[in-house]
């Protein structure tokens, strides 16, 4: 069986902001961020 997963960016705080970050240098997750993505 084949399985999809739908998965979104974690969060960091330049999105926090309510704007995407896209490939700008400098944005790294945050603390919830890192926390989303290991949980994955």
């Amino acid at each position: 069986m084949t399985h999809i997963l739908l998965v979104r960016h974690a969060e960091n705080n330049y999105t926090q902001t309510g704007k995407l970050a896209g490939w700008i240098k400098g944005v790294h997750l945050n603390d919830v961020g890192r926390l989303q993505a290991t949980t994955l």
